[in-house]
């Protein structure tokens, strides 16, 4: 009897420190689509074990949601319907994922003006990128 109580206590152990360290990996990402009441969008990012995920969510009322387990910051790829297979696709941008509970502000074929709270490290890559951009469209001008 008492053997059989060890290995009750022991699995029931086990199972609160796995289940913990999956909430410590988990993402939920959070998200509305402007201009659009119904359809699709997708996530694409390398999880916790690195393996590629190509996930869908179902737009509904302009709302959506996704969830996932990654180890640490992931740049993610998300999109909509795209008009392209280019990476300029006004309904395709980048950003970095991480476990914690992110929100997402996109409008239709306005990806890239994206509004995301929720990851410290998208603030950073944000701010990084601020003066590129201002380059960018500095030499836009003589490219054009």
């Amino acid at each position: 009897m008492k053997y059989l109580l060890c290995i009750v206590v022991f699995t029931l152990m086990l199972l609160h420190i796995n289940a913990q360290q999956k909430l410590k990996e988990q993402f939920i990402l959070k998200g509305t689509v402007q201009g659009q009441d119904e359809g699709w969008v997708y996530l694409s990012y390398a999880d916790k074990n690195g393996k590629p995920v190509r996930d869908s969510a179902a737009v509904k009322n302009g709302s959506f949601e996704f969830k996932g387990l990654v180890k640490e910051p992931t740049m993610a790829s998300f999109n909509g319907k795209l008009l392209s297979r280019s990476m300029d696709d006004p309904n395709y941008t980048n950003f970095f994922l991480e476990p914690a509970v992110m929100h997402i502000t996109v409008g239709v074929n306005n990806f890239k003006e994206a509004k995301i709270t929720g990851s410290k490290t998208q603030i950073e890559y944000q701010a990084l990128q601020q003066p590129l951009n201002k380059l960018r469209n500095r030499w836009k001008v003589v490219m054009d």
